[in-house]
């Protein structure tokens, strides 16, 4: 699969897994679920304050290149959070789980982000090369990176965070009451 359709289908990518998960195993490490779901979740919302629904799309359009908030520290937050509440998904079925959510989170990640990489340094050459040199992909670091020349610098926009999360919030709820299973007695 290329990136660009890995890209477009990346949502449809963990499904069988969860499913696979969900019929399998019983639920019994929840402290550990909440807290990659929590920690995964902060991440997320503030990487989506900065960036506008316009440049989480579907397809290889490529909005403007964010480079506040947690993209000074990390290039990818949001699928970093991802690994967290998977992590967090799996170890709740214990470390076997874990380990399977992380391995699809690194093989997906391998393939998506290069791609998406090459799309943003077309898009913004001078910009991208910058940046990509003062953030690391996956390490973030507590000391913010550069700001590429000429850049718009956005701010944290709240309203921007939960327009763009409150599909993923439907998603988790549905996700936490399938796993509690509260109409089996």
């Amino acid at each position: 699969m290329t990136g660009a359709q890995l890209f477009r289908f990346r949502g449809l990518v963990p499904v069988p897994l969860l499913l696979a998960q969900w019929a399998l195993s019983e639920p019994v490490h929840w402290e550990i679920y909440w807290l990659g779901l929590g920690m995964g979740e902060l991440l997320r919302f503030w990487a989506a304050g900065h960036i506008s629904r316009s440049s989480r799309t579907q397809g290889p359009e490529v909005g403007s290149l964010v480079v506040r908030g947690p993209y000074a520290h990390v290039r990818n937050p949001i699928y970093l959070g991802n690994m967290m509440q998977w992590i967090g998904l799996g170890a709740l079925c214990g470390p076997v789980w874990a380990m399977a959510w992380f391995a699809l989170g690194v093989a997906l990640y391998r393939t998506l982000v290069p791609w998406e990489e090459k799309q943003l340094a077309r898009a913004w050459p001078e910009q991208f090369n910058y940046w990509a040199n003062s953030v690391w992909r996956w390490t973030p670091h507590l000391e913010a990176g550069g700001f590429p020349p000429r850049m718009t610098k956005t701010r944290w926009r709240p309203g921007v965070a939960v327009a763009s999360e409150w599909g993923t919030w439907l998603l988790w709820g549905v996700v936490t009451l399938a796993f509690m299973r509260p109409w089996v007695v």
